[in-house]
């Protein structure tokens, strides 16, 4: 990793009412911090993808994290940060992880919970510590001096470690050995009190500053205080009292005492930093207990507050107070946004505080005041024996509110709406702000906001701030416990089918000009699609994850029911695309680009606090790219010679990709264009996918190598030669084909590509059983075999579809040294762990007595990118191993004598030579699918890749030809 550049200059001017920003390349490119810039803007002046062309994004790449257990509702709430094309993110069990961000590819993973398998595997081991809200994580922090660089990471155990950004090592100067136990030095025993960093730290200069999750019930807790500790050495440099101590400012807003054992009043969901004026703010969220106060009356500062604090120091410069004596969970569930807008004709530089209770406050940055002024409410007092509610509350007089502020009961049907009005009978309910009560009270907004952690994004360049919300209400009651009251539990107000008790829309998206204070657009935000079939509009679904916005018009949001990732038009809020995501994205995306492709990603972990099904992947976005049009120009009359559908082309050196491109179509006599991010089958598709499966399976304890087939897939025995179904699963990974050795099947003459529920169909209604018996040679290969059991593997063992588990494995293969078969190769030896050894020794015991030759690609990839497979021949040339990783052309001889046969070479390395001072590495799929090139030249630091998706003699002259074109292209511009 290079040093990294400064952050970003900046200036501004003003078009109108538009602030505009000025942003140096670095900013403008990567994604630093989880806001983006340190004041959380989420934005992004990148303008490849915009309103004209996102309809045509796509896929670039999927990272999963391997954490998914279906069992469990986990979830990912993590923005990444990218910085110079690395990409740093946490996982369900916060894992931090370093990726190329431009094709996915792991560099190196960080496990605080190693050796033990999950966080409360270790929380037990270390005597039952508490983990705070469930252990999720919200992303890391960057910090980087031009020489050293370090990515933070808190975890919600009570822990802050720095790793080395290169490596992912701990930082041993960093605390001790490289992580700081921050439950040291408090005030009292939180030892058995749930406290840590959920959200990702900020940084200032040389300081790291945190927020903390800490207990919301009644006293004790762990207390919120914001803390901040050298980023070189981890000692504490300064702490600021979110709850004031006799003599300090604040401590007449609560009874004498009150701040003993205090819990809650914490800034849990981030910090932002003016850097060039040094003040960090946060937004502090409800005293604890959050339900009741009767032993914190008052208006319990710094409680519900905008804080704006010295950086360096922690000496408070202001604060102001957007909830008294909250008694509805109403925290500030995320830190202000740092905006500069046109107020009243002139440039003020500001912050904005969204809430839950769906408000905007806009204030001052230096003063704290509002822009455009604050009334006190009045607020209905409180029936429960000890309890003040505080007389009236804070309401910015502009903008107005975002989301619902009364109670109206729902009308997707009549019997939805009778039934809710009978429930309100039983329930109190005066408006906004109606205290907790003994027979219960409606919340609305309710304990999610409003706005939620996911916060809000700005555009500099207009001024307008966009903001995701929940209208979905909520039950309050309280229960008498000894001589005070508790909370009886959360319960959502719903209908009788479960939906939300109010009007519809329930989740929104709003767009607020700071400059003016008012609404600019609002719309429905997700469906419920078994409403809409019903003829309900669409009602819009609570939902976390927030928004980012670009410089090309766009508002980019996952975090709905629906599981979808949207883009809408940044000025009119129209819906331009979206995408089914595997699970729901309940996490903020971020934008970015490498080598002049910008990327939009995603972390699509489900499950939280919507319940619905988890995931474990982060997924990226680009557009459609032809590559390089020096490549293009040379490789189209390639293509047109030899008249092939496509021809691809890459030239690589060991520092990476230097350029690639791709011509032609995807299939013969179709019109759509063959990109440079397509999945190229290159290699033998069905023995690396079912192995990898199988091996998936097997470790997750769904099957056992001793099974055999006829145990796995009991409806396909019929169809099947005894001598298959009693093999076992160790032995049809052996063979890697489903078939025995001397079985006399050919492999390519079936049409690959019919549906895997049809080929399934088929293969019972013909009888194969009898087929096979009765026509020793007949052509129904062993590769469309392989996809049938793959597909029965698919459908009744992983509980997806074929297509879902294809991804998997192309974009997150099984590492297949952890299935215990022995033998660790080098990158790209599929069966590796079955065939031999990195130094070229056979593997025994796990396969037939042959060599068995390397898959020539990126680890475990059978179908893959041009970019996946220049960074796996980048490493190649960086080990200078090219040839040496690959076998003598005498083991291919053994693979064309019996009991193998001819065609069971198709689909490996089949020539090996030299040529032009370099060695060419041919490998065909079959005579039907593809045929590549790669030549290869350690020596000379620099190698080319050449793919057809056509076999035989006229594709291997063509990528011959087109190989010799991008050496010469290569030399000549050296």
């Amino acid at each position: 990793m290079t040093p990294f550049r400064d952050l970003f200059h900046r200036a501004t001017t003003f078009t109108g009412c538009a602030v505009l920003l000025m942003v140096g390349a670095a900013w403008g490119e990567d994604w630093r911090s989880v806001g983006n810039d340190a004041g959380g803007m989420r934005y992004s002046p990148l303008t490849q993808i915009n309103r004209e062309n996102v309809k045509n994004l796509q896929v670039a790449w999927v990272y999963r994290t391997g954490e998914l257990d279906p069992a469990k509702k986990t979830t990912i709430e993590c923005t990444p940060i990218v910085v110079d094309g690395v990409m740093f993110v946490t996982t369900i069990y916060a894992k931090a992880v370093a990726l190329d961000a431009a094709t996915g590819r792991e560099l190196w993973k960080f496990d605080p919970y190693a050796p033990y398998a999950s966080p409360s595997e270790w929380a037990r081991a270390h005597g039952d510590v508490p983990i705070a809200s469930g252990g999720v994580n919200r992303g890391v922090a960057y910090w980087s001096d031009g020489k050293s660089a370090r990515v933070l990471l808190g975890t919600a155990d009570g822990r802050l470690f720095s790793l080395d950004a290169r490596t992912g090592k701990p930082d041993p100067h960093f605390g001790k050995n490289g992580v700081v136990d921050l439950r040291a030095g408090l005030e009292w025993d939180c030892s058995k009190f749930p406290y840590g960093p959920t959200s990702a730290p900020a940084i200032y200069e040389n300081l790291v500053i945190l927020g903390f999750s800490c207990s919301e019930g009644p006293p004790p807790g762990a207390p919120g205080d914001v803390r901040a500790f050298d980023v070189r050495s981890g000692k504490e440099v300064w702490r600021f009292r979110t709850v004031p101590r006799p003599g300090e400012f604040g401590y007449d807003t609560w009874p004498p005492g009150a701040w003993k054992g205090r819990s809650g009043v914490n800034a849990w969901g981030g910090l932002t930093v003016d850097t060039q004026r040094g003040i960090v703010f946060c937004g502090t969220g409800s005293a604890a207990a959050d339900f009741y106060g009767g032993d914190r009356k008052g208006a319990n500062l710094f409680a519900n507050c905008v804080l704006a604090l010295d950086a360096r120091t922690g000496k408070r410069r202001w604060h102001f107070q957007t909830t008294h004596h909250d008694l509805w969970d109403h925290d500030n569930p995320c830190p202000p946004v740092l905006v500069t807008v046109k107020h009243q004709g002139k440039v003020r530089e500001a912050v904005a505080q969204v809430t839950k209770t769906g408000f905007c406050y806009v204030l001052d940055r230096l003063t704290g005041k509002p822009l455009f002024g604050v009334k006190e409410v009045p607020a209905p007092p409180s029936d429960v024996p000890g309890e003040q509610a505080y007389p009236t509350q804070p309401q910015p007089l502009k903008p107005p509110p975002f989301a619902r502020q009364i109670f109206e009961p729902t009308d997707i049907s009549p019997q939805a709406q009778e039934f809710v009005r009978e429930q309100l009978r039983a329930l109190r309910y005066d408006g906004p702000y109606t205290p907790p009560s003994l027979k219960g009270t409606v919340v609305l907004p309710g304990f999610h906001g409003g706005a939620t952690w996911s916060g809000a994004s700005f555009d500099p360049t207009t001024g307008i701030l966009y903001v995701n919300a929940n209208n979905v209400p909520w039950l309050a009651r309280l229960v008498k416990k000894g001589d005070t009251y508790d909370f009886a539990g959360y319960y959502r107000f719903t209908d009788s089918e479960g939906y939300p008790a109010v009007k519809p829309p329930w989740g929104s998206l709003t767009a607020i000009n700071l400059n003016t204070g008012e609404i600019e657009w609002q719309v429905v935000l997700g469906e419920y699609p078994e409403l809409t079939a019903r003829g309900v509009p669409p009602t819009g679904t609570e939902n976390f994850g927030g928004t980012i916005v670009t410089a090309g018009g766009l508002v980019f949001i996952g975090g709905t029911m629906d599981e979808k990732f949207r883009a809408f038009d940044k000025a009119t809020g129209t819906l331009l695309w979206e995408y089914q995501l595997p699970a729901g994205g309940y996490a903020t995306p971020c934008t970015y680009a490498v080598n002049g492709r910008q990327f939009v990603v995603i972390a699509a972990g489900g499950g939280g606090k919507l319940q619905t099904k988890p995931g474990d992947s982060f997924i990226a976005f680009a557009l459609p790219s032809a590559g390089d049009r020096r490549i293009r120009d040379l490789l189209e009359p390639i293509r047109q010679k030899y008249k092939l559908p496509a021809l691809a082309g890459a030239i690589v050196t060991s520092k990476g990709l230097a350029a690639l491109g791709a011509v032609g179509v995807r299939k013969a006599g179709t019109d759509v264009a063959v990109t440079v991010d397509d999945q190229w089958h290159i290699g033998s598709d069905t023995k690396a996918m079912t192995a990898t499966l199988i091996a998936a399976l097997v470790e997750q304890g769904k099957l056992r190598w001793d099974t055999t087939i006829e145990e796995a897939f009991p409806d396909l025995a019929p169809a099947l030669p005894s001598s298959l179904t009693k093999m076992t699963l160790l032995h049809l990974l052996a063979h890697r084909t489903g078939l025995p050795a001397n079985l006399p099947l050919g492999w390519h003459s079936v049409p690959r590509l019919i549906p895997i529920r049809e080929q399934r169909q088929a293969v019972v209604k013909r009888g194969l059983k009898a087929k096979l018996e009765s026509e020793p040679g007949a052509q129904f290969g062993y590769s469309n075999l392989g996809y049938v059991i793959a597909g029965a593997m698919a459908e009744k063992y992983a509980d997806a579809s074929w297509e879902d588990l294809m991804n998997r494995m192309i974009f997150q293969p099984l590492d297949m040294k952890s299935t215990g078969f022995g033998g660790v190769g080098t990158p790209g030896e599929i069966d590796q762990p079955w065939g031999h050894t990195a130094d070229g020794q056979p593997v025994s015991g796990n396969g037939p007595d042959v060599d068995n030759p390397p898959v020539l690609g990126p680890a475990g990839r059978v179908h893959c990118t041009l970019s996946d497979w220049a960074k796996f021949i980048a490493d190649q040339l960086r080990g200078a191993r090219g040839a040496k990783a690959l076998l003598k052309p005498e083991s291919y001889r053994k693979l064309h004598t019996p009991p193998f046969g001819g065609d069971y070479a198709l689909g490996w390395l089949v020539t090996e030579r030299d040529w032009g001072g370099g060695k060419v590495l041919t490998h065909a799929g079959s005579n039907t699918m593809n045929f590549a090139v790669v030549w290869m030249a350690p020596q000379r630091d620099f190698a080319v890749l050449v793919v057809t998706n056509q076999g035989g003699d006229a594709a291997a002259r063509a990528c011959d030809e087109a190989a010799a074109a991008l050496i010469g292209l290569h030399l000549r511009e050296r």
